[in-house]
Formats: structure tokens, C-alpha cells, sequence
């Protein structure tokens, strides 16, 4: 699995989990707060770095990012920040692999169904929201909804999606 590496190596770490359809870079600026920490940013299956590694299974992703821990934190255990695909790998990782855990801040893990979003999930809308997601407006004003105004992080968000 790819990840990036900042920080002081021998102080405490921080994992950072990126969202679906996005990547670690989406952490860039906060990574660059916490220089004196030891930062961990991985790509997920089928984002980012590892775009080509699939199939992205939630379980997985929860046991690589324990193995990555124990690997290369300090005293094998970390801080996890994670937001919504990465918040729910923390929740699966606090299930199966709570020793590795010191804190966890999860934000936007949508685990019970939207009515809505159920009559959403068939063939023909993921259909429209990749033909969506090929406009450049669409991704312009997805990175707006995201808060990306910097035109480096427009394009980066353009590339991953």
C-alpha cells in the first residue's frame, strides 16, 4: 500500500484517512501543521497511488492500516483521523485492531441508509454520475463544495475523481 511519510519519526503518529473518490493528499494541510508529529497518510485501493490495486474492501483496508502501524509507528500505535470511507475504516479498525488505536476522530462515517439515497443506488444513476463526474464544471463545483480554491488541489480532485 502507498503512503506518504511526514514528520518526526520518533514522535507520536497520526494516520490520516482520506474519503471515497479522493485521495491523501486531501490531508496536505494538515500534515503541514503537525511537522512535530510523525505522519502517516496511505492511499486506499482504487485511490490515489494505489489506483490501480483493487478491489477496495473496508476489512482490508482496516488491516493494512494496523499493519502499517505496527510497522511504523512508535510503540506500534497511533492517532486516527479519518473522514468518510476513511472514517469508516477507523470504525472497522476499532473493531479489529483496537491495540493499535490511541485516539480516534471520526467525521461524516455514514453507516445507516438514506431513503433517498437507496432509490439513488441502481444502474442507471451511477450511470449519470459518471457521465457527471466527467464534466470539468461538475468537478469544479464538486472542489468548491469540498472547500478547494487553490487551483493545485481543483486539479488533483479532477484527476482522482
Amino acid at each position: 500500500m502507498y503512503y506518504r511519510e511526514t514528520g518526526t519519526t520518533n514522535e507520536r503518529t497520526i494516520v490520516f484517512l482520506h474519503g471515497g473518490g479522493i485521495s491523501g493528499w486531501m490531508w496536505d494541510r494538515q500534515t503541514a501543521q503537525f511537522d512535530d508529529y510523525h505522519c502517516l497518510v496511505p492511499d486506499m485501493p482504487e485511490h490515489g497511488k494505489n489506483m490501480m490495486e483493487s478491489p477496495l474492501y473496508i476489512e482490508d483496508c482496516a488491516d493494512r492500516t494496523a499493519v502499517l502501524i505496527q510497522e511504523k509507528a512508535k510503540e506500534g500505535t497511533a492517532h486516527l483521523v479519518g473522514h468518510s470511507l476513511g472514517a469508516k475504516i477507523i470504525v472497522e479498525m476499532l473493531a479489529r485492531h483496537p491495540e493499535v488505536i490511541d485516539h480516534a476522530v471520526i467525521v461524516s462515517a455514514l453507516f445507516r441508509p438514506i431513503p433517498l439515497m437507496r432509490a439513488l443506488c441502481n444502474r442507471p444513476s451511477y450511470g449519470l454520475a459518471v457521465w457527471m463526474l466527467k464534466s470539468r464544471k461538475i468537478l469544479a463545483y464538486t472542489a468548491r463544495q469540498f472547500g478547494f480554491t487553490d487551483p493545485e488541489d481543483v486539479r488533483r480532485l479532477t484527476e482522482d475523481f
